[in-house]
């Protein structure tokens, strides 16, 4: 097939022409003066020129071939200025096309290339420079050549057939350098450019040979298909529109139903779920319209009993009974999200466990250094008021020393429920260590504190702390500290203050509460 010469080579012919128009313009002069003795002045060159018939001739003809090259050349700059713009918008999608495992083609309105992906290389045969700079038709590279080629682009162009600026899923026959012929769809689309004008188009070409051997296979024993898909070992079905119109044995008993007849009466939104309903058609509409769909997905199907089960689903596009359709392969992965859950719950307990101390279920000293670093921070940054709680349990060696340290336990974990009782969700009370606690307080001043840490002295004056057959009494006393800019430089002195509180209170009666240097 004869290819045209690239433009930059079409460019240099029409300039060496103009050239040589130029040289036998001038040789024709010559010889005509020679030949008729006329001297050769500038008043000669201009009357001849005009008068003589030959020379007239020439010069006709010369002046019409230069319009004609200028014209030429103009188009031709029009068009590179159109190529330029197109592969400026192009490049972003570069990369991204050129990794696609489609096979991805662009060409220009007349049908030469001017983009293939690796998938065309390797399907083909031929490199990327073998097709762009022998500027190769597209045609080659059907089996049925240029009317082919025309026939995808006539079913994109005209309306009276179907044609809408592209083609989807349409069966064509690509053939490689080593003439094998590689039975695909195509999916393309036409471009255009701002002024409506058609720029070239781009195409989407899938091999789907595996799936003809399939379709092959299939079509030669119909009953050996039934069979296996009967019996396999996930779900398929078939659905068109709202309705099931096969589905295998292991599909229906994934949703409980052993009778076909019943099962195939249903209506689709009698399996899926409501919260999966609007996805899965979105999915189903994509699909059938020829878009890009990740798979597999999770979704939600619900059994003939009510329960509702976790599925993954492929859908892939087919044709039943004429009209458009889906095939589903369906596999339950209940028992999966069921033990994800296991493992994120044991993960949340493994956290806990390890900022909670295991006695009193409180936060550990840990967790409660880092929380009072991150809240006196946010407290400075905001201007945010900040507090905290030092809480001793009185005499609790006593305790320990007379009803042993399991009843010491015993007061430290009840003591700990009260304290649980009386704070917030946005507080962070911990086990500072030993007998003591300490409560953190975020967005609460001095006067809230005070409250909290009355509450606390309250209940726990009027709690029984029975162990075994004692009656355990049991008194704390409290220190508090609040952020203060003029005395608290850094968290750890909100500390040093609410123990300086807090030792004031046991130095003096214990069984109440200090605020610093509150007098």
């Amino acid at each position: 097939m004869f290819m045209p010469l690239k433009k930059n080579k079409i460019t240099n012919v029409l300039i060496i022409s103009l050239i040589l128009f130029g040289l036998l313009l001038i040789i024709s002069n010559f010889l005509f003066f020679y030949n008729n003795g006329i001297p050769i002045t500038l008043f000669n060159l201009i009357k001849m020129n005009l008068t003589a018939p030959s020379l007239l001739f020439i010069n006709f003809f010369t002046i019409l071939y230069n319009i004609f090259i200028f014209i030429v050349l103009k188009k031709i700059k029009k068009d590179s200025a159109i190529n330029k713009d197109m592969e400026k918008e192009f490049k972003p999608f570069k990369n991204l096309l050129d990794n696609a495992p489609a096979v991805v083609i662009y060409s220009d309105p007349k049908g030469y290339f001017r983009f293939v992906n690796k998938s065309f290389q390797e399907i083909t045969g031929y490199s990327k420079e073998e097709v762009l700079k022998a500027h190769k038709h597209i045609s080659e590279f059907y089996k049925d050549g240029i009317d082919e080629a025309k026939m995808v682009m006539d079913i994109m162009r005209k309306t009276d057939k179907g044609g809408i600026g592209k083609i989807i899923d349409h069966r064509i026959d690509i053939i490689t350098r080593y003439k094998e012929i590689i039975p695909s769809t195509i999916f393309a689309n036409i471009v255009y450019d701002d002024d409506g004008n058609e720029a070239g188009s781009i195409g989407f070409i899938f091999d789907i040979r595996d799936r003809l051997k399939l379709e092959d296979a299939l079509e030669k024993s119909k009953d050996k298909y039934k069979k296996l898909i009967e019996n396999a070992g996930e779900g398929i079905y078939i659905r068109q529109d709202h309705q099931f119109k096969y589905a295998n044995r292991k599909f229906k008993e994934m949703l409980g139903y052993a009778d076909s007849e019943e099962f195939m009466n249903l209506p689709i939104t009698t399996i899926i779920d409501e919260s999966s309903f609007n996805i899965c058609s979105n999915l189903y509409c994509k699909i059938l319209n020829g878009e890009s769909v990740k798979m597999p997905y999770e979704t939600v199907f619900k059994k003939k009993n009510g329960d509702k089960i976790f599925v993954e689903i492929t859908i892939n596009p087919v044709e039943f009974e004429g009209k458009k359709a889906v095939q589903g392969f369906v596999r339950d992965v209940t028992d999966k999200k069921i033990l994800e859950e296991k493992l994120k719950n044991v993960h949340q307990q493994l956290l806990e466990q390890s900022i909670k101390d295991e006695l009193t279920n409180l936060y550990n000293y840990r967790y409660f250094r880092e929380s009072l670093k991150n809240k006196y921070a946010e407290s400075k940054r905001y201007n945010l008021p900040l507090s905290l709680l030092m809480l001793d349990l009185d005499d609790f060696k006593n305790i320990n020393d007379i009803y042993g340290h399991l009843a010491g336990d015993f007061v430290l974990k009840e003591f700990a429920q009260i304290i649980l009782k009386n704070v917030r969700s946005s507080d962070i009370p911990a086990r500072y260590g030993g007998e003591e606690f300490a409560i953190l307080l975020p967005n609460t001043d001095s006067s809230g504190a005070k409250e909290i840490a009355e509450r606390l002295i309250h209940d726990i004056n009027i709690k029984k702390f029975i162990y075994d057959i004692s009656i355990i009494k049991v008194t704390a006393s409290v220190g508090i500290s609040t952020l203060d800019a003029d005395t608290i430089l850094n968290e750890d002195m909100l500390i040093k203050y609410a123990d300086e509180a807090l030792y004031y209170v046991k130095k003096n009666g214990k069984n109440n509460l200090k605020i610093m240097n509150e007098e």
